[in-house]
């Protein structure tokens, strides 16, 4: 199992905006976004009701700063595998989509939470599906610069006669 995954457990860290988002992780990937409340997201993260909305607009505010957590605790697990990579561009390369692949694999509550992120971007409100395609377009961005540094790196050890051309 990845270090740093595993089961969602929520566990406070004394930040209410952060306890807020890990509880409300854990409770859309355990009962989904629908069944769960804004009421169940302040009792699990021992705040009040009100405190919620100080932090967060909505509950749909909370969930795009759950997909804003996910994204980043991914791809900061794939840049940690990547780094820890001694291989060249191709290697580095596929640690990386393992990383992008295993991770939701490896913790099975994320995968019912990657399943929330996606029926969010195509059944939900208008509203709701345009910003969960800027979220995903944002990611995507990422994912994109961090391909292009890989490959940028393997044709700098080519050119460098670091490697042979394959």
């Amino acid at each position: 199992m990845s270090e740093g995954f595993g089961q969602i457990e929520f566990k406070p860290t004394g930040d209410k905006r952060v306890d807020m988002i890990m509880a409300a992780t854990e409770l859309f990937a355990t009962n989904g976004f629908a069944k769960t409340s804004v009421a169940d997201i302040a009792k699990l993260a021992a705040v009040g009701k009100g405190t919620v909305y100080e932090y967060f607009r909505s509950k749909d505010d909370l969930f795009f700063a759950v997909f804003d957590w996910f994204v980043n605790e991914v791809s900061g697990q794939a840049v940690t595998r990547i780094f820890a990579c001694q291989g060249g561009a191709l290697e580095k390369l596929e640690t990386m989509f393992r990383a992008f692949l295993d991770i939701p694999i490896e913790a099975e509550k994320y995968f019912s939470l990657c399943m929330e992120f996606w029926a969010a971007s195509g059944a939900g409100s208008p509203n709701v599906q345009g910003r969960m395609a800027r979220a995903f377009e944002g990611a995507y961005v990422e994912f994109r610069k961090l391909v292009r540094e890989i490959l940028d790196q393997g044709v700098e050890r080519i050119a460098g006669g670091l490697v042979e051309e394959p």
